[in-house]
């Protein structure tokens, strides 16, 4: 996502919507665990924590929408994907950005917070890990990647929390995948 704009770059919602029939990026609400506690921080990253819908289990769009808001110094960008539809030549839709000062609405001066970027990694569970966050954030781009386990519905029986396999290989693996669609997006 672009921070101060709302733009998303790359959204991935899961491997097979065949199998499971919605959008984990959009609606896979998840433990956040101690992913928001960089944002807690300063006065930008507080003020994005207050703008989350009050839950323990936000989204990773919502994740990265509160970091996002965090490196544009507190202004809020409604995320869309769409930029611009075309037909025959001619324009018919072109997406508007729509924005929010949360520092003002608090009181606060953006050019006074001194914010520069979030980097921010989180798993949630005691000796196993059911949920690792990855989020990094920049003027630039945010990238959160989000992985939680599950084991898979079956029949009329539904999906069950489960456990990553590993915790440090989720962090690198998490890490690693944000790298790269930083280096994507940037070289794009």
């Amino acid at each position: 996502m672009v921070p101060g704009d709302g733009a998303i770059r790359v959204l991935y919602g899961g491997a097979d919507y065949a199998r499971q029939p919605f959008n984990d990026a959009i609606a896979g609400a998840v433990e956040a665990g101690s992913a928001l506690a960089p944002l807690r921080a300063t006065e930008p990253g507080a003020a994005a924590v207050s703008s989350l819908v009050r839950t323990p289990t936000p989204t990773p769009l919502q994740l990265a929408s509160a970091y996002a808001t965090a490196s544009a110094q507190g202004t809020y960008a409604k995320p869309y994907t769409v930029t611009k539809i075309t037909r025959g030549g001619r324009t018919l839709y072109t997406a508007h950005r729509e924005t929010r000062d949360l520092l003002s609405a608090v009181g606060v001066h953006p050019a006074a917070t001194g914010m520069t970027g979030y980097t921010g990694t989180a798993g949630s569970g005691a000796t196993t890990t059911r949920t690792l966050w990855r989020t990094e954030s920049d003027p630039q781009l945010t990238v959160t990647v989000a992985l939680f386990a599950e084991h898979p519905a079956k029949g009329k029986r539904a999906a069950t929390p489960g456990h990553l396999p590993s915790a440090s290989a989720a962090k690198e693996f998490a890490t690693g995948v944000a790298e790269r669609v930083r280096e994507e997006v940037a070289g794009s």
